[in-house]
Parts: structure tokens; sequence; C-alpha cells
């Protein structure tokens, strides 16, 4: 078998370089003698992005060289369709790339890496805790790059044994984990077991008039600020939240500790319209308000109207906007999932919203092609 030192050049650019020691951290969590899947990569922006971004002169060149060299000596096989077998790499639509296992240890030479011979359960045992500690860490292993596992098991030791109650989760995780603030985000048992403060859902907020009776989330910032400085009639009895994407799902949105509202200069609640509102938003559904969300026309789009209507029952799509880019989609002015990195989206399951299961979720999957909601002008009458 060949030698790695001949492609030192190749294995070190930084592309290429991340590419195969995310290889090794896959294989440090499961070896390849557990795995029934093999390992693979799609060929896009997301894993080679100085393919389609170069920072420097022939960048792009290097890094699909590099690809193809990979693929002639096997450290990795191409799967792609028979129609884009003559293509450039970098214009293959659906091409994947398969890690051959039987390089793991060249590669572990070359990039140093050893193998972590201890499982996480073996580092938690010669550990001294208390079996409800160890059951927590064993119902939590944590992996970081560069950082051995009894080493990490020991910082998690030290968390679960001291007392942050109360404590922020990100000022937690960057206390105990080498500086690193976004360990703890989403290990909602150590949250619980060290009473941890999740951080609040930041929601702006403005109406605009003064007798809302609709409240519309909107999924990214620009279209909201498009939004809020619109003259469009239509919204003259909205209130508008903007609220980032996934994060306004949560469902501690509904609590006064979960989430912080930022009413917007000019918004036309006086005082007890702002109580109102937040009299509706921390638990009373018996307030009447027509609910919708409006955000990208993509799978993940729909995903989070889905878990947001788990949070707001009677939320609906905001018809008025998501036709603005359903008539786009109608043209084919829209991007295929993998042109914009989107191609790891799930596919969505029904929501319980009529028009959303009748009409934006079958459009998505008939014509296999996206649009974000910046596209819409929603200037009047347009």
């Amino acid at each position: 078998m060949m030698q790695l030192y001949e492609l030192e050049y190749q294995l070190t650019l930084q592309d290429i370089y991340n590419l195969l020691n995310d290889v090794l951290n896959k294989l440090d969590l499961q070896p390849a003698c557990e795995r029934t899947n093999n390992i693979q990569y799609p060929i896009n922006a997301k894993v080679f992005p100085s393919l389609y971004n170069p920072r420097v002169y022939k960048e792009d060149e290097d890094i699909e060289n590099a690809i193809q060299i990979l693929i002639d000596k096997e450290i990795f096989t191409i799967k792609q369709s028979k129609k884009e077998t003559f293509v450039d790499i970098r214009n293959k639509s659906k091409a994947k790339l398969i890690f051959n296992y039987n390089f793991e240890q060249l590669l572990r030479s070359f990039y140093k890496r050893e193998v972590q011979t201890n499982s996480w359960k073996e580092n938690i045992e010669q550990l001294n805790c208390n079996a409800d500690i160890k059951e927590l860490m064993l119902n939590n292993r944590i992996t970081i790059h560069e950082k051995k596992e009894y080493d990490i098991a020991t910082q998690l030791l030290r968390l679960l044994t001291s007392n942050n109650e109360n404590k922020s989760v990100r000022h937690v995780s960057a206390k105990y984990f080498w500086g690193m603030s976004k360990v703890l985000d989403n290990r909602e048992q150590i949250i619980n077991y060290c009473k941890l403060r999740t951080m609040p859902i930041l929601l702006h907020v403005k109406a605009m008039g003064n007798n809302p009776e609709t409240i519309l989330f909107i999924e990214n910032q620009d279209t909201y600020i498009e939004a809020i400085n619109s003259e469009n009639a239509i919204f003259e009895n909205y209130i508008l939240i903007f609220s980032s994407g996934f994060k306004a799902s949560a469902k501690r949105i509904r609590t006064e500790n979960g989430s912080k509202i930022f009413f917007e200069d000019n918004c036309f609640l006086g005082e007890e319209g702002r109580k109102k509102f937040k009299q509706w938003l921390y638990g009373d559904d018996e307030l009447e308000f027509n609910i919708y969300f409006w955000g990208d026309l993509d799978f993940s789009g729909m995903n989070i109207l889905s878990s947001l209507k788990k949070v707001f029952p009677n939320l609906k799509a905001w018809e008025y906007g998501y036709n603005k880019l359903l008539n786009a989609l109608d043209y084919n002015n829209a991007h295929s999932p993998n042109l914009a990195n989107k191609e790891g989206q799930t596919e969505p399951s029904l929501t319980g919203c009529k028009f959303t299961d009748t009409q934006l979720i079958p459009a998505l999957k008939y014509k296999q092609l996206f649009i974000d909601q910046e596209f819409a002008d929603l200037s009047e009458g347009s």
C-alpha cells in the first residue's frame, strides 16, 4: 500500500485536512467494525468551501485536483450518476465521496491521531462517582476534537458535582470545557440536573396598528425589517414577531424566564396592549388572535412551522406570503437543495395546517426546488 507522505501537499490543504480529520472523529465515536453504513460526504460548498469560493488564486483548482487524487488512490470512491461521469468534480450535482476504511491507520499515522483505546464507559468507570451521576454521564457522552475522553469525563464530573444553580448554560459550558460555550447546548438532562439557566429566546415585536387582531411570526431578519417598514395595508392590524428560525419553536418561548420581549420603536401597543400581548404569549390561548408563520419555502421552513404549531396550536401558514413564493416556484424561479447546501434538510411530515399539507409540502416534494423568504416583495400591491 502507498505511503501517504507522497500526498503531503494534498493532505495538508485545509479543506482536505478538515475532511479527513472529520472521518477520524467519526471513527473515534464508532469504529469501522461496528458500522453498518459507510462514511460519506457530498461534494458541495459546505464540505469543500475553497472549491466553490476560493480565497486565493488557484485554490479551487488545488482542491479539485486533491479530491481527484484521493479518488485515484482509492482513499475515497465516488458515488455519482452515470450522466455526470465526465462532468468536472465541482459541477457534479449529487456526487458523494465514500471513505475506504482500509486507509484509517495510514491516516492516523499521517495526522498523528491515536485510536481512542478506552470507551466512554471505561473512562467513567475509572472515576469516583455515585450511581446516579454515573448513569447520567453514561447517557450523555461528550466528544471534543483533540481532547481525550477521559479528560472530558473528568470535566463533566467536576461540573456535575459543583454548585452552578441558575448560572447560564453557555457560561458553565465555557467554564468547564476549555472555553467552549456550546458544549452543553441541548443537553437537557445535564441542564436539568445542574439547574442551569437556559438562554432566553429574544423576540423582536412590533404592532403595526392600535387594534391588532393577527400575530405573524417571521423566520428571517431581513424580511422582518422589510415588513415593519412596509406601508402595505395588509399589516395594519398585525403584530409582527422576529425570533430567528427554529428558536421560536422551543417550549420555553411561552415562559417568562424562557423569552425576552423587545418592542420596536413606534410600536403601537400601549401599556394595556403590551400587557395583553404578554398574557397571550405566556399561556392564555383564550385571547383572540389569528396566529400565522411565514418563512422560507423549503423543508426546514415547513419543519419550523410544524414545531411552532406544537407550541401555538392555532397557528397556520401565512398564505399571502407563501403564495408569492409558490408563484415563483411555479416558474422555476428557485434553487435546487444542493445549490444552497440544503440537501440535508429532512422532509416534513404532515403539520396539521391544511394549506401547508395540501399546497406547500406537495409543491416542494414535486418540484424539488426551494426558495428563500427574502424573494418576496412586500410593497403595497405587489
